[in-house]
């Protein structure tokens, strides 16, 4: 029965005093059919266990009243106290699903809180503290009619039996939110929300129609696919499907956390992507501005994507790089992401292996190469990088992405970044656009290319022409070997080029790498040092002779590196010493 209504068989339920606890609480049980309660000093009411409940009067009792509803299967309406403050209201459903009975609750609310076991997820109204009371709430199952209760907030809640595709007219609505139902299509006309919220809807695919939200929120929607509508922001999170087309005009939209492979927009955006690893298709048909957070474009999805078909690289990076003022298109911000942006340096090598993989296909090798050299102009060249990748030629983003070697310097990864990009090169060489990194390696002069080069001879992954090609290009840049400012990063790398040299086995290469240490001694003595030091193992001779050469270069050593190269030089004289008399014996 609707609270409006008097019933003559209507209960008067009047609280005695001396019944409230010290903070003006009572535990109300065994109340049947319609009740109203009559007190004016009860603070907080407890409702357990009546079962029979239909009706609750609690106009007459103090504004601010907190009520707690444990289990009210057949309550149909409540009025709530009269007054400008608003009641709290707490409302727990049984432990076991039981489709939810309809509860209009008219009144000023100031809070309320729903929750069941079944419910994974609890609801709570959150209102701004200066915020006015809502007025009036109505909970109920999925229903075409729940339009038809007068409330500021209609909660749907739990699955209806055979309801697939709801309509809902939500004139006179304030908020609309849906949870833990079975719907697989909604649709809402008619209504200027302050709150849209979607929660749990495990089967819902669609939500159209003609209405505005200030605030949409859908959460743990797997298979949405498409969305209407429109409004001030719209966030989605925990979405699942392949595909989402976003068809409404929302000024904000902000996804996280998703699944969602390809992106539709059909109006303009303020687009926030935080959390979408697989995505790698993003079609808008207006321009809209993007940014994009941790947890972007996972490197072996998008390969996998690309790789489905041969030449379908090659369609991207023709379209996307040969594109005017499209610096929100997607695959722009991948470049972004992964040569500036977030953890995009560690996912760079992934990256590079990727495109090492999808260069497999002849037909794709072109493309491949292109993006290696968008993403070297981008580390390079920054932010002023990718204004200029939008504009510039093939030609130039091939000449800028080859004008220097150089990827970040990251403990573990630093190293498979410039090996993969090297072996990128050697499965695309036959083609002319990698002319111009052909001649930056024939005229490389610095540590980190050098090991890189070394290190590929060591690793065994190149065929024996290539192997004999690489050995060269690594002879001429020992050759050239140009020791910098001490501050260069790739300084930490000499002794590894050393050890990777003389694990070679190749008694030309160690020579060659101290030849030019010996001729740069005069402002290095830490390096000649510290490489002596290795050499001294395998060929004492070079090493002492580094050694010696850097203690008396005028350098200042650390007192640790200072023993560390006494101890090894007397090392190597009681060695010979030994050696010396044991050929005399």
């Amino acid at each position: 029965m609707d609270g409006n209504s008097a019933s003559d068989q209507q209960i008067t339920h009047v609280i005695d005093p001396a019944a409230l606890d010290g903070g003006g609480g009572i535990c109300l049980s065994g109340l049947a059919g319609q009740v109203h309660v009559a007190s004016t000093l009860v603070r907080a009411i407890d409702l357990v266990d009546c079962p029979e409940l239909v009706g609750l009067d609690l106009s007459d009792c103090p504004d601010d009243l907190r009520i707690r509803l444990v289990k009210p299967r057949r309550l149909r309406w409540i009025r709530l106290p009269r007054g400008p403050v608003g009641a709290t209201l707490e409302l727990e459903l049984h432990e076991r699903f039981d489709p939810i009975s309809p509860l209009s609750i008219r009144g000023r609310v100031a809070s309320f809180g729903l929750c069941a076991d079944w419910l994974p997820h609890s609801w709570r109204l959150n209102r701004k503290t200066a915020a006015l009371p809502v007025d009036g709430l109505f909970i109920g199952p999925p229903s075409d009619h729940a339009c038809g209760h007068r409330a500021a907030i209609h909660l749907l809640v739990g699955p209806a039996a055979g309801n697939r595709r709801l309509a809902i007219d939500g004139r006179g609505m304030e908020r609309l939110v849906i949870m833990e139902t079975h719907l697989q299509h909604l649709v809402l006309h008619n209504a200027t929300l302050a709150l849209l919220e979607l929660k749990a809807c495990h089967q819902l695919e669609s939500v159209t129609g003609h209405f505005q939200a200030r605030h949409a929120r859908l959460s743990a929607c797997p298979q949405l696919g498409h969305l209407g509508g429109g409004g001030q922001q719209l966030a989605l999170d925990n979405l699942q499907a392949e595909n989402l087309a976003i068809a409404g005009r929302w000024l904000k939209t902000s996804m996280t956390d998703c699944a969602t492979e390809r992106l539709a927009l059909q109006r303009r955006t303020r687009l926030h992507l935080d959390g979408l690893p697989t995505l790698h298709t993003f079609d808008a048909v207006e321009p809209c501005e993007m940014t994009h957070g941790h947890g972007m474009f996972r490197t072996n999805q998008l390969g996998a994507a690309l790789g489905t078909r041969p030449g379908k690289l090659a369609e991207l990076v023709k379209q996307e790089l040969q594109r005017k003022n499209q610096r929100e298109a997607l695959a722009m911000q991948w470049l972004q992401w992964l040569a500036l942006g977030g953890r995009g340096n560690v996912e760079l090598s992934k990256a590079l292996s990727a495109l090492f993989d999808l260069a497999v296909n002849p037909v794709d090798r072109k493309a491949a190469w292109l993006v290696r050299c968008a993403l070297a102009s981008l580390y390079l060249h920054g932010q002023e990088g990718l204004k200029r990748l939008t504009h510039d030629r093939l030609s130039d983003v091939i000449k800028r992405g080859c004008s220097e070697w150089k990827w970040p310097v990251l403990h573990g990864e630093h190293h498979y970044t410039w090996s993969d990009d090297l072996l990128l090169y050697y499965r695309c060489r036959d083609l002319a656009i990698t002319l111009p990194f052909r001649r930056l390696l024939e005229s490389v002069d610095d540590i980190g290319p050098a090991w890189v080069l070394a290190g590929a001879l060591r690793e065994d992954r190149l065929s024996s022409i290539e192997a004999a090609d690489c050995r060269q290009l690594l002879i001429g840049c020992l050759a050239r070997l140009r020791l910098q400012a001490r501050h260069k990063p790739t300084h930490h790398m000499l002794p590894r080029l050393a050890r990777t040299l003389l694990d070679e086995r190749d008694p030309e290469l160690p020579g060659l790498l101290a030849q030019a240490l010996l001729r740069q001694r005069s402002d290095h003595g830490v390096l000649l040092v510290e490489t002596g030091i290795e050499y001294a193992k395998t060929l004492p001779e070079i090493g002492e002779e580094l050694i010696v050469a850097g203690l008396e270069s005028g350098s200042r050593l650390p007192d640790r590196l200072r023993a560390a190269a006494m101890r090894c030089l007397l090392g190597n004289h009681h060695d010979q010493i030994r050696t010396a008399r044991l050929a005399t014996a």
